[in-house]
């Protein structure tokens, strides 16, 4: 049986360990996930938006230097400001924070707008300075709070809808093909939106790629842009059928069409022969009259020569 004083001791180390290891280890994976969701961010746009994106997380840093450099010199009074955050509405406010920053990463695609990855891209690196500050100013035991509500706010967000792609290493998400969608009009799309190509970049490389003719909703398309060069790959993806067996049912009906034209075709020859005029039988005579047997072929050139027009 374990004595008060070993259970005692026991629990002082736990507490220990939690509070100087486990805590500390905390921080900074919520700094090492901050930081490696701002490089993803900035790594995932196009080249034309890599630079706004960059300013948006650079700009706090610059922020935090002059607050560093006030702090020294005087007093920012941000004393009532890390007394609220200690407490119930701090809670409130890291909640609202880690639910932003895991939920607006998940939807910011469907609205669309080129300003909002910059700015997603500015308010991480904003939480993650003001993290740093209040280390370096020996303020983070008034965080306590925030920390918590932010990383239980997250971590809901995570469980229900997970970590949005955007926070995550770049990888290659298949395009969901939609009804009636063109192959080619998608990787236009792929070109021109994520890559950042010119539009007669596009054309270019679209004249010189090879496409699926007919794609099924809810086929995959794989996109890869590699060093001027444009390729993808079709999968079934939530399609019922494969995009071989598409492109052979389209062959198929297209052999079967061309067959039933053709059989139009040979009944209409088989038709002609059977019939008891020949083809030329049933065009009238200059007079609007048919020939008939007993008129005797004209024999003078000019006639020789009608013959041979007709």
């Amino acid at each position: 049986m374990i004595s008060g004083g070993k259970m005692k001791l026991f629990g002082n180390l736990l507490r220990y360990f939690t509070i100087y290891v486990v805590y500390p280890a905390i921080v900074a994976g919520l700094f090492f996930f901050l930081g490696y969701s701002i490089y993803n961010l900035i790594k995932h746009a196009r080249e034309g938006e890599r630079l706004r994106r960059i300013a948006g997380a650079l700009l706090p840093i610059v922020i935090l230097v002059f607050a560093l450099v006030l702090a020294a010199k005087s007093d920012l009074g941000l004393d009532g400001l890390y007394y609220s955050l200690n407490s119930f509405w701090g809670f409130l406010g890291g909640l609202l924070v880690g639910v932003i920053v895991i939920a607006f990463g998940n939807y910011m695609k469907e609205f669309d707008m080129e300003i909002l990855p910059p700015l997603f891209t500015f308010f991480l690196s904003f939480i993650t300075v003001f993290i740093l500050y209040s280390i370096m100013q020996f303020k983070l035991g008034a965080l306590n709070y925030f920390l918590m509500g932010m990383i239980i706010g997250g971590a809901i967000i995570i469980i229900w809808k997970g970590i949005p792609d955007a926070l995550l290493p770049e990888r290659y998400n298949p395009w969901t093909v939609k009804e009636n969608e063109l192959h080619q009009n998608i990787a236009k799309e792929y070109l021109s939106r994520e890559v950042g190509l010119s539009v007669s970049e596009v054309e270019h490389l679209i004249e010189n790629t090879g496409f699926f003719p007919i794609l099924t909703a809810g086929n995959y398309v794989f996109n890869y842009y590699l060093n001027g060069v444009y390729f993808s790959a079709v999968t079934r993806g939530d399609a019922s059928v494969t995009p071989g067996q598409t492109l052979s049912a389209t062959q198929g009906k297209q052999l079967k069409d061309s067959e039933e034209v053709s059989a139009d075709k040979s009944s209409v020859l088989v038709t002609q022969e059977d019939a008891s005029v020949t083809p030329r039988e049933t065009f009238s005579t200059d007079d609007g009259k048919q020939p008939t047997d007993s008129e005797e072929e004209p024999t003078d050139e000019s006639s020789e020569f009608k013959k041979m027009e007709w």
